[in-house]
C-alpha cells in the first residue's frame, strides 16, 4: 500500500475524495445549501463544508444520516460502490418481517450482515441462526455509536 508521511494509505485518500465529491454532488441534486444540509444533520455549515473540500471525514452516524436523506447507501457516499441503493441478498427474506424492517432501516447494520455472511459463507444458515447473528451485530452497532455520542462529547 502507498503511504503518505501521515500513515495514511492511497486508497484512503482515493475514498475521502470520493466521499467528498459525492457529498457535494448529492447536496448538490437535492437544492440544498451547506447551511441547510448541516442543519439537517445538526453540524456548523463549516463542518459539511470540510467534508466537501475532503479535509475532514464525516463520523460513522453522519454518513448514515446523509444516506437516509438522499436515499444512498453508506456504500455509495464513500465510494465504494456505484449502486445508489443497497442490492438486497436472498437470505434477508428468510428473516420475520421485524427483523427485514430493521435491517433495511439501518444501513450500516445491512452493510454489516451483508459484508459478514458473505465473507463467512453463511448465507445458507437456518433462520434463528441468522437472527441470533442480527441480535449481536445490532447490539454492537449500538455499542459503537453510544461510544461515538461519548466521543463526541469530550
Amino acid at each position: 500500500m502507498i503511504e503518505d508521511g501521515n500513515g495514511v494509505g492511497m486508497e484512503g485518500f482515493l475514498m475521502a475524495g470520493k466521499l467528498a465529491e459525492r457529498i457535494t454532488q448529492l447536496r448538490t441534486e437535492a437544492k440544498l445549501t451547506q447551511e441547510e444540509l448541516g442543519n439537517m444533520l445538526k453540524v456548523k455549515r463549516g463542518t459539511v463544508a470540510s467534508w466537501e473540500s475532503g479535509h475532514r471525514t464525516p463520523e460513522l452516524r453522519y454518513l448514515e444520516q446523509m444516506a437516509q436523506i438522499f436515499d444512498v447507501s453508506v456504500d455509495y457516499l464513500l465510494g465504494r460502490s456505484d449502486h445508489r441503493k443497497t442490492q438486497l441478498p436472498d437470505w434477508l427474506s428468510r428473516v420475520s418481517p421485524e427483523w427485514q424492517k430493521r435491517i433495511l432501516e439501518d444501513e450500516a447494520l445491512t452493510r454489516l450482515m451483508f459484508k459478514f455472511l458473505d465473507s463467512a459463507g453463511l448465507k445458507n444458515l437456518p433462520t434463528d441462526q441468522l437472527e441470533m447473528i442480527l441480535t449481536h451485530q445490532a447490539r454492537m452497532l449500538q455499542l459503537v455509536r453510544a461510544r461515538d455520542r461519548e466521543n463526541e462529547t469530550r
